[in-house]
C-alpha cells in the first residue's frame, strides 16, 4: 500500500484536505503536481482562446489543432490529481512539445511566428519540474527542447506547400549575440542552480517510496547482561538508498518524523520485526530473546496505533513478554492522557516500555514513577563524558541509583571501551549495549552471533533480566 493512500485512509480526510495536502507544502511531488495543474490550466485556456479565434476563419486544420491542444491541456489538468508515474509525465511532456512544434508549422494570422520561443518556457520547466525524476526526463529532454529552440532559431524553418523549407541565416551573428546566447546564459544558471536545493528535500522525496522499493533493512544490536550474556537485541532500521548508500538513521528518521512518514514507516518496522521474531522462534536459542522496537512520538499518537498494532501481535504468533517498546522522554510533553492510556493497554497485554536516551535533554522523574516503565536507556553521551566530565559521572550514578531504588532496570547505550564498562559495572549499571560487544548486525547474524554464546537470558519483569 501507498504511504500517501494511508495516510488518507487512516486520517479520513475529506477532498478539500486531500486537494490541500497535494498542493501545499515545498515537496517535490507537490510542486510538480502544482506545475503540472498550472500547465493543464494555461494549455487549455490558451487552446481554447485559439479555438474561437479558429472558428471565425473556418480553417478545419487550425480547429483541429486547437480543439486537440484544449483536450490535451485537460489531461494535463488531470494528471496534477493523479499519481505522478513516469508514463504520464513522458506524455505530458512529450505532447507538449508536439503542440509547440504544430503551432510553429500552422499558418495562423492570429499568432506570430516566434512560437518556438515557448520552448525557452519548456525547457526551463522540465529541467526544473522534474529535476528529480531518471535522467531523460530531468536532462535529456530539457536538451531536446533547448535543441529544438536552437533549430528554429538558426534556421528559419517553415513547412510551406513544398514541405519542411529551411533557409539558414547568411548573417547569424546578431542572433547568436542577441537571442541564443542569452537564452543559453539562462539555461545554464538554471542548471546550475536547480541543485541548491537542501538534501532534506531531497531525501524526504526519496523516502516515501522506500517502503514500495524494498530498500529498508533491520539490524539488530545485541544487549548484554554484567557478564556478557545475551539479555535482547535493539531493532535498528537502515536504509539501503541506490545512489547515496547506506543513509544513517539520524539524518532520515527526523525527516521522516516531520514529513509524517514516520507512521508508515514505524508500522513497516513493528510488522517485520515480529515476523522476524516468528522465524527465530525455530531456532532454540532464540526462542526466549527480548526484542526491543523504537517507537516514534508521532507514530504513538496516532489514533490507530492501539488497534493496528494489537493486530499485528495477534497476527504474528509471539508472546508479547519479549517485545519491548523504546519511547524517548520527549514523547511524555504530548497528551499525556493518551500516552498513559497506550502505556498501561499494551502493559496489560504483557508487552514491556522503556525510556531510551534517558538524561540526553527533557528529563522528568514524573514518566518514571507515573508510568509502568521497565527500562531506563541512559543516553549515549553520558557515557562518552564518563571519564572526563566529573557531572557526566555524578549524572550517571544518581540515574542508576534511582532506578534501582523504584525496580527500573538501568541498561547504558554506547559501549565502545573495556574501561566504561567495567565502570559502569562498578557504579551498578546492569545492562549494556555497544561495539565493545557487537556492532549491529542482520538477522542471520544474530543466529550466529547467539549461537556461539550462552542462550539468552529469558524476558521476565522489571528489576529481572531485560
Amino acid at each position: 500500500m501507498k504511504p500517501r493512500k494511508v495516510f488518507f485512509e487512516q486520517r479520513g480526510l475529506t477532498l478539500y484536505d486531500k486537494l490541500c495536502y497535494f498542493f501545499s507544502g515545498g515537496s517535490y511531488e507537490k510542486k510538480l503536481r502544482l506545475t503540472l495543474l498550472l500547465a493543464g490550466i494555461f494549455t487549455f485556456l490558451i487552446g481554447m482562446y485559439l479555438l474561437h479565434l479558429s472558428a471565425i476563419s473556418g480553417s478545419r486544420r487550425l480547429i483541429a489543432l486547437y480543439l486537440f491542444s484544449s483536450g490535451f491541456g485537460f489531461y494535463v489538468l488531470c494528471t496534477a490529481f493523479l499519481n505522478p508515474l513516469r508514463i504520464n509525465l513522458l506524455i505530458v511532456t512529450h505532447g507538449l512539445l508536439l503542440i509547440l512544434f504544430l503551432m510553429y508549422f500552422v499558418d495562423n494570422e492570429h499568432e506570430t511566428d516566434a512560437n518556438y520561443n515557448y520552448l525557452i518556457a519548456l525547457t526551463v520547466g522540465a529541467s526544473l519540474a522534474l529535476r528529480h525524476e531518471d535522467r531523460y526526463l530531468s536532462l535529456a529532454f530539457p536538451l531536446l527542447c533547448f535543441s529544438c529552440y536552437l533549430f528554429f532559431v538558426t534556421t528559419g524553418a517553415e513547412l510551406g506547400q513544398q514541405g519542411l523549407q529551411i533557409a539558414f541565416l547568411t548573417s547569424p551573428a546578431f542572433y547568436y549575440v542577441n537571442s541564443i546566447l542569452p537564452m543559453l546564459a539562462l539555461l545554464l544558471t538554471i542548471f546550475v542552480y536547480r541543485g541548491d536545493y537542501s538534501e532534506a528535500k531531497l531525501i524526504k522525496r526519496d523516502l516515501a517510496g522506500a517502503i514500495e522499493r524494498n530498500q529498508f533493512e533491520l539490524f539488530y544490536q545485541p544487549q548484554v547482561d554484567t557478564a556478557r550474556r545475551v539479555t535482547g537485541v535493539e531493532v535498528l532500521l537502515r536504509w539501503h538508498h541506490p545512489r547515496k548508500g547506506f543513509i544513517p538513521p539520524d539524518i532520515f528518521i527526523p525527516i521522516a518524523e516531520k514529513s509524517g512518514l514516520i507512521i508508515v514507516i514505524g508500522r513497516w518496522v513493528i510488522e517485520h520485526t515480529l515476523a522476524q521474531m516468528v522465524l527465530w522462534q525455530q531456532h532454540p536459542p532464540m526462542r526466549d530473546l527480548c526484542v526491543s522496537i523504537n517507537i516514534s512520538p508521532m507514530q504513538m499518537i496516532e489514533e490507530s496505533f492501539i488497534s493496528e498494532t494489537e493486530a499485528l501481535l495477534k497476527r504474528y504468533p509471539v508472546n508479547p513478554e519479549r517485545v519491548k517498546f523504546e519511547i524517548t522522554e520527549s514523547t511524555f510533553i504530548y497528551n499525556e492522557k493518551r500516552i498513559n492510556q497506550i502505556i498501561n493497554h499494551f502493559t496489560a497485554l504483557g508487552v514491556k516500555w522503556a525510556i531510551d536516551d534517558f538524561g540526553s535533554g527533557f528529563s522528568s522523574l514524573k514518566s518514571l514513577t507515573t508510568f509502568p516503565v521497565h527500562d531506563v536507556k541512559m543516553d549515549k553521551s553520558l557515557v562518552m563524558d564518563l571519564s572526563s566530565n566529573p557531572s557526566a559521572a555524578v549524572v550517571v550514578d544518581k540515574i542508576i541509583e534511582l532506578s534501582s531504588t523504584i525496580n527500573i532496570n538501568t541498561l547504558a547505550e554506547g559501549i565502545e571501551t573495556e574501561e566504561q564498562f567495567e565502570r559502569l559495572k562498578k557504579m551498578g549499571c546492569r545492562y549494556f549495549q555497544g561495539y565493545l560487544f557487537s556492532k549491529p548486525v542482520n538477522a542471520a547474524d544474530v543466529v550466529h552471533y547467539i549461537t556461539l554464546q550462552a542462550p539468552p537470558v529469558p524476558c521476565v519483569g522489571a528489576a529481572g533480566p531485560v
